[in-house]
C-alpha cells in the first residue's frame, strides 16, 4: 500500500489516498476501513490512484486522480467530477489547497499551477512561461501552503514562490538560478 496523502475530517473520520488502492475513509473506533471508491462507484478512476486529497472547511473531500478532479460531500453523501482528464490536458493534480470559499489552487507534477473557481467553473493556468510578474519558478509544484495573511506560497522544484491572491501577482523569493551553489 502506497499511501500519497492523510487527512482528518472533523467527524473524526481518516481519509486516506494511496496509489493502486484508492481512497480510504478509517473509522478511528474500529479500525474499519472500506475502499471508499469501491462504495461511490467502482468505474470512476481506472487507475485506482487517489493523488492527494484535501478536505474544505464545509467538509468537503477533494481529491485528485490520474482521470481528474473529484470532491465528495460528507454531509450530502454526494460526489462529483469536476474537471476531468480532457479539460485538465493531462495536468496531473498532485497538490490542492483552498484559497477561499470558491476557489481551489491546485499544483500539477509538470504543468505548473491552476486555478480553479469551483462556483463559476473557471480554470485558469499559471506555468513558468507565463509573464514575469504572474509565473511559477518552475513547473512542478512540490508543495501549497497558504499563511495566516493569506499568501499562497508555492514550493517547486527549483524555487520557492508566492501569489498574491486574489491580487494576481507572483513573487519568486528564491529559485536555482539565484543560488550561487546549487
Amino acid at each position: 500500500l502506497i499511501v500519497n496523502k492523510i487527512a482528518c475530517d472533523s467527524s473524526g473520520y481518516i481519509w486516506v489516498a494511496t496509489a493502486n488502492s484508492g481512497l480510504f475513509k478509517i473509522n478511528p473506533e474500529n479500525n474499519k476501513a472500506p475502499s471508499f471508491t469501491d462504495l461511490v462507484s467502482p468505474t470512476w478512476n481506472k487507475s485506482n490512484t487517489v493523488n492527494t486529497l484535501y478536505i474544505d472547511k464545509y467538509q468537503n473531500i477533494w481529491f485528485s486522480t490520474p482521470s481528474g478532479l473529484y470532491s465528495y460531500g460528507t454531509q450530502t453523501n454526494n460526489w462529483k467530477q469536476w474537471l476531468d482528464n480532457n479539460r485538465l490536458q493531462d495536468c496531473n493534480i498532485i497538490k490542492i489547497l483552498s484559497a477561499d470559499d470558491q476557489t481551489l489552487i491546485l499544483g500539477t507534477e509538470k504543468n505548473g499551477l491552476l486555478i480553479f473557481n469551483h462556483r463559476n467553473n473557471v480554470l485558469q493556468k499559471i506555468d513558468q512561461y507565463g509573464a514575469d510578474h504572474f509565473r511559477v519558478s518552475n513547473n512542478m509544484i512540490k508543495s501549497l501552503w497558504k499563511d495566516n495573511d493569506g499568501t499562497i506560497w508555492i514550493g517547486t522544484l527549483t524555487g520557492l514562490d508566492h501569489l498574491n491572491y486574489p491580487a494576481d501577482s507572483i513573487t519568486h523569493l528564491y529559485s536555482e538560478q539565484d543560488n550561487e551553489y546549487a
